[in-house]
């Protein structure tokens, strides 16, 4: 009785670690949503088929030119705690070059260059 319940508690641990695993590596959420009454999710939860992701799905948005971009810009989203010299950082690794994404963005950022807000897309020139 008390090998066949750690068993079960290392079964259900150790697809309850793949299905975490599985959504951590390939961003899906698990596919579990049933669970027993042990609180381990259930096999058959857990072997839902998943679509596949292409290639091209999981390629970063700077690898690739968004529409409306002129040749040679990038796209960037602000994220949290970003200012503009740590975004020309980041892309030119030049932190004085900040007023070059801040002349190309004045329409979505507006008139104080240090008013960025998290979310915002803005297009990121070529250094040259």
């Amino acid at each position: 009785m008390r090998s066949q319940r750690f068993r079960r508690l290392r079964l259900g641990i150790a697809l309850l670690a793949t299905a975490l695993l599985d959504a951590a590596c390939f961003g899906g959420q698990p596919a579990a949503q049933a669970t027993t009454t042990a609180g381990l999710p259930t096999p058959t939860a857990l072997a839902s088929p998943r679509p596949l992701l292409s290639p091209l799905a999981l390629a970063s948005p700077a690898a690739s030119p968004s529409p409306g971009l002129a040749p040679g810009e990038q796209a960037y989203t602000v994220e949290a705690g970003d200012t503009l010299a740590t975004i020309a950082q980041k892309f030119y690794n030049d932190s004085g070059l900040w007023r070059k994404i801040y002349d190309a963005n004045k329409t979505a950022i507006g008139d104080n260059p240090d008013a960025i807000k998290a979310g915002t897309q803005l297009r990121i020139p070529p250094k040259e």
